[in-house]
């Protein structure tokens, strides 16, 4: 994969283990992975976040 990939990954989902997304970002030769501390696997809010701050801003 070329394309850039912005990931985003909370130590406390309780769907995939944050050791997962750790793995699966370290495959993609591209991708930049932001860890939180908290927050769920998916909300609302955390897309409206992630929308806002990594796929609008400028790189």
């Amino acid at each position: 994969m070329s394309q850039p990939v912005a990931m985003r990954h909370s130590r406390e989902d309780d769907r995939v283990p944050f050791v997962t997304a750790e793995m699966t970002a370290r495959l993609l030769p591209n991708c930049q992975f932001e860890a939180r501390n908290h927050g769920p696997h998916f909300s609302r809010e955390s897309l409206d976040d992630f929308l806002g701050t990594v796929i609008a801003s400028p790189r």
